[in-house]
């Protein structure tokens, strides 16, 4: 018997080393041809806008592009271009601003009007939502098409109620077996045999790479299947609007409002029991500061739909942003969220975290009644155990101190990652705080700049002395604590004071 195991020892070794030798092989293989794809359909996405953002019909990552015109040309005189990339979540975006309002584009614009020697290009790398983890999931991919000088981050308010990619027990060798394109493969393999839907992933000939997915958060597990497609189609580049709704939806991500609520409305002469196309009337009529009509909309789709999910997430979306939670005559957004999530618990990140975000705007319902439901939910459905998402929020409504603890940790862990990432890259990282009060952020952004002597620019402190001169917050901030456009200018002379000073441009 030792005879045999003596002799069949060597083969057994050689066979693990060939079959390792091969899905090396397979992983670097996996690796090119990724990058080859996936470069050229989300690069060439990228720059097509900047060289036709008006005729332009794709996707992307949402990104607010700056027209052509502010690029330099060959007859610039001027001698060197110097790109700054702005990252982080609706602050960057612009909430409720038309992108030319947006403190990206102004301060492209204040810093080229200033006779330097020097182009400014700055990019809006901004979107509404995103927490530390997903801004660091995609601060590579946008550093790799956009080459910038510096990176300009503002992030950490969403981490309070956004809790996609959270992990709080990162163990670095399963990271590292999960972040191999082999181990992706075989995923997606399983997964189309589990559910057998292969054209989710291949459609036209065109391969979705699932990293879209992960950089918004979202989890194969169990999730409709038919909206997973819907959002990796919005997600990915495409040739062609497949449906009216896209279209809109196209305009809005370029940050041309007013032509998507003028295209919305003509749609629906045609089609005015849409669904989607209601919601998102009433979504673009309140971006435009028409509350009340906006919110007449929002009604009238609730008493066309509703038993709908999709209807129940805008409806409770609209009222969150309002801050209006605890006041009687609405309805309430804690109960709507938790009557949204019963619909699809395992898919739905915007209704997990809008719950969460409600919840602290609010005083009427306790944690408790969350965690009531939660469990409720859990007790009809146990397959929820073993859901991320699900839990995540579950823990938090159970120790909101505790968890509090937890993503203080995790965010310092992300930007302490975000701040290695841009030394390895040569990047200048500039830290910024938020103009409204958000505790928690503000502070661990001032620890990090400090720690690692990065430039800091202080909005907070400038924004709170504004305000209290003044005694006008609607002149800075909406009803949502984004910025007004004035805010946005005020970012803007803020951000152009501070480089000066420290010499960053010159």
């Amino acid at each position: 018997m030792r005879l045999r195991i003596k002799t069949l020892l060597p083969k057994i070794s050689l066979s693990i080393i060939s079959f390792l030798f091969f899905l090396s092989i397979l992983e670097v293989g996996l690796r090119v041809a990724g990058y080859l794809i996936y470069r050229e359909r989300i690069s060439a996405s990228y720059r097509q806008d900047l060289l036709n953002p008006q005729d332009n019909r794709r996707f992307g990552h949402g990104i607010r592009q700056t027209e052509r015109g502010d690029y330099p040309n060959e007859e610039s005189p001027r001698e060197k271009v110097y790109t700054i990339l702005c990252v982080g979540d609706s602050y960057t975006f612009g909430g409720h601003s038309d992108f030319d309002r947006t403190y990206p584009a102004l301060l492209q614009k204040k810093l080229n009007s200033l006779g330097l020697n020097t182009h400014f290009v700055v990019i809006n790398g901004g979107s509404c939502e995103y927490n530390s983890s997903q801004v660091l999931r995609r601060l590579p991919v946008l550093v790799k098409d956009y080459d910038p000088d510096a990176v300009m981050l503002l992030v950490g308010a969403a981490n309070s109620f956004n809790f996609a990619l959270y992990n709080e027990n990162i163990n670095p060798f399963v990271e590292f077996i999960r972040n191999l394109r082999v181990y992706k493969m075989f995923r997606i393999v399983k997964l189309n045999l589990e559910k057998k839907v292969y054209p989710l992933f291949i459609k036209s000939k065109k391969v979705y790479d699932p990293q879209l997915i992960g950089a918004d958060g979202y989890e194969l597990c169990k999730p409709r299947w038919d909206k997973m497609r819907i959002y990796i189609e919005s997600m990915s580049s495409l040739d062609s609007f497949n449906s009216l709704y896209e279209e809109v939806w196209y305009l809005h991500n370029k940050g041309r409002i007013r032509e998507a609520l003028r295209l919305c409305t003509d749609y629906l002469e045609d089609n005015p029991n849409d669904e989607r196309l209601l919601c998102l009337y009433g979504y673009l009529t309140y971006k435009r500061g028409d509350i009340k009509k906006a919110e007449e909309i929002f009604q009238n789709v609730y008493e066309l739909y509703p038993d709908s999910e999709q209807t129940m997430s805008w409806l409770s979306y609209f009222y969150n942003s309002l801050g209006r939670s605890g006041d009687p005559k609405y309805w309430n957004d804690v109960r709507i969220f938790c009557m949204a999530l019963k619909f699809d618990p395992y898919y739905d990140l915007h209704t997990y975290y809008n719950l969460a975000h409600s919840y602290d705007l609010q005083s009427r319902y306790e944690a408790s009644y969350v965690v009531d439901f939660l469990e409720e939910m859990l007790r009809d459905d146990p397959g929820l155990k073993k859901h991320h998402m699900f839990c995540s929020y579950y823990e938090y409504f159970r120790n909101q101190q505790e968890w509090s603890e937890k993503v203080k940790q995790w965010l310092r862990r992300d930007l302490e990652k975000i701040v290695r990432f841009c030394k390895d890259k040569g990047l200048e990282l500039i830290i910024q705080n938020y103009p409204y009060n958000y505790p928690m952020a503000n502070r661990i952004l001032k620890e990090l700049a400090r720690k690692y002597s990065l430039s800091f620019i202080d909005h907070n402190s400038v924004f709170s002395n504004l305000v209290e001169s003044s005694g006008i917050k609607g002149k800075y901030f909406a009803d949502d604590n984004h910025c007004t456009d004035r805010g946005h200018e005020v970012m803007v002379e803020n951000i152009v004071g501070s480089l000066l000073n420290e010499g960053i441009v010159r």
